[in-house]
């Protein structure tokens, strides 16, 4: 089975984001200081030593807090191109065999892969999903009960209404147990 891959603006939405955001953070920490120091000369008096000293430190705490901010947010925006440029957009492959269920996917640096051995799943649900956005679609939830550890949920959207059962009744057959 193989789940489908987010449209290319989402992906591209995931790199531009963190990258407007770290300019906001940058431009907001210069404009603040600007704002700040340009308010202490506007009352016409030269700006008492104390009052310059509290203004100085209160600058670089805030410009170093935002330069952080903002490198931060653009290390997250160049991961995410980097990822892009080296995957592309990777879709999520669900395998099974009579020996077990394999996942693999895109993980934060590399492709990983899932294994689970057959004899642990004891049933497979299937819940059809009443209330979606799209009204020609058929979405459900394929549930796939273990032994020990939480449910596995894999999420079935299809135009075809039959697909989901189809789906969950082969992965049934395959795995050796029942549909619950």
């Amino acid at each position: 089975m193989t789940f489908p891959v987010l449209p290319r603006w989402v992906c591209i939405l995931s790199i531009v984001v963190p990258l407007l955001v770290g300019c906001m953070e940058a431009t907001k920490g210069v404009l603040f200081t600007v704002w700040t120091w340009k308010l202490a000369r506007s009352f016409g008096r030269p700006i008492p030593n104390d009052l310059a000293a509290v203004l100085r430190s209160n600058t670089e705490r805030l410009l170093i807090g935002e330069g952080v901010a903002a490198l931060v947010w653009w290390g997250a925006g160049a991961r995410e191109w980097w990822k892009y440029r080296r995957w592309g957009r990777v879709p999520r492959v669900l395998t099974a065999t009579s020996t077990g269920l394999v996942q693999t996917k895109l993980g934060w640096w590399r492709m990983r892969e899932r294994i689970w051995p057959a004899d642990q799943f004891t049933a497979v649900e299937l819940r059809n999903l009443k209330w979606t956005l799209s009204r020609n679609r058929t979405v459900a939830i394929l549930r796939l009960r273990r032994r020990h550890g939480l449910r596995l949920r894999f999420r079935l959207s299809s135009s075809d209404s039959q697909l989901p059962h189809r789906i969950a009744q082969r992965l049934a057959t395959v795995l050796g147990c029942p549909i619950g």
